[in-house]
């Protein structure tokens, strides 16, 4: 399967992604790493595929307070891609789902990208979605061993920080090595409240007398 995606990859121009949200964008992000460019919307983790950098030309560092570049503050970006920034925006989410913005880019925008891509020759594709794989084993930090670092790095921080909640208790595996988990024995809860329930039903029957 890897093998035939691979091949797709390379037998298209361009490979694009303009969802109104998205938490990483696994497609795009293995074309480029296949050798062609994208075209995706300004939004969650396609962002952090574009490579935008600051007007010191530093990597965008997102904050609290400012959390995406989908309204446009940072323009410049890597040549593997052309970013559709959103023509509107909406939230949404539930109570029990964290709410999320929507970005939704244009369909103009969209095929004027298409086109570019199309004009600007096979050569140059080719290059500068090689010059995108470059940043993202690089700087990007997008490549499958990074992102395995990082992901195992934010566990790790998490584990070490994290607070359970009161109703419940917290064990460690390592504690536990060698002896018995604390554990109610079921089984022997199960028959108990068997024989508890057939011993309730018996006393409701009415008598034959």
């Amino acid at each position: 399967m890897p093998e035939r995606m691979n091949q797709l990859y390379n037998m298209v121009d361009v490979t694009i992604n303009m969802s109104d949200n998205e938490g990483f964008g696994i497609a795009t992000a293995e074309s480029v790493m296949a050798g062609t460019p994208i075209i995706v919307t300004v939004t969650g983790g396609l962002q952090d595929q574009c490579g935008f950098v600051d007007d010191n030309g530093n990597p965008v560092q997102f904050t609290t307070e400012w959390g995406t570049n989908s309204d446009g503050r940072y323009k410049k970006h890597g040549r593997w891609v052309t970013p559709l920034f959103a023509g509107a925006r909406s939230m949404q989410g539930s109570i029990p789902t964290p709410y999320i913005i929507a970005d939704y880019s244009r369909w103009e925008d969209a095929a004027e990208a298409l086109m570019y891509w199309y004009l600007l020759g096979k050569e140059k594709r080719r290059e500068y979605a090689l010059e995108g794989r470059e940043w993202m084993c690089g700087v990007g930090g997008l490549s499958a061993e990074s992102m395995c670092e990082k992901m195992a790095a934010g566990l790790d921080d998490m584990m070490s920080s994290w607070k359970g909640r009161e109703r419940f208790n917290i064990y460690r595996h390592d504690e536990y090595v060698g002896h018995n988990w604390p554990y109610r024995d079921w089984e022997t809860d199960r028959k108990s409240t068997r024989l508890n329930s057939s011993h309730s039903a018996k006393s409701r029957m009415p008598s034959s007398a």
